[in-house]
């Protein structure tokens, strides 16, 4: 009988529970500074013909070297262009 008083009152049964619980929601990238939510309008312009050439079927190389030869200001490597998409 005494065990039982004991557990009636504890998660168990449904009832009080022994310690305090917190819900929260940490956003992390807010602390961390990051290029991925940040928006880059001058950038428009090269993102919007990136898109655009890769919605055609052209692979990363082929538009960084396209990008390259009409004077758009891309890095140097071809990796960038595959970041982009």
């Amino acid at each position: 009988m005494l065990l039982d008083l004991f557990y009636c009152g504890t998660l168990i049964c449904g009832g009080w529970k022994p310690y305090l619980t917190f819900d929260f929601v940490l956003t992390t990238h807010q602390f961390n500074p990051t290029p991925f939510f940040r928006e880059y309008q001058d950038r428009k312009i090269v993102r919007d013909k990136v898109w655009e050439l890769h919605n055609k079927g052209w692979g990363y190389t082929k538009i960084h070297r396209y990008l390259l030869e009409n004077n758009f200001e891309v890095g140097k490597h071809r990796t960038c262009v595959h970041t982009m998409i």
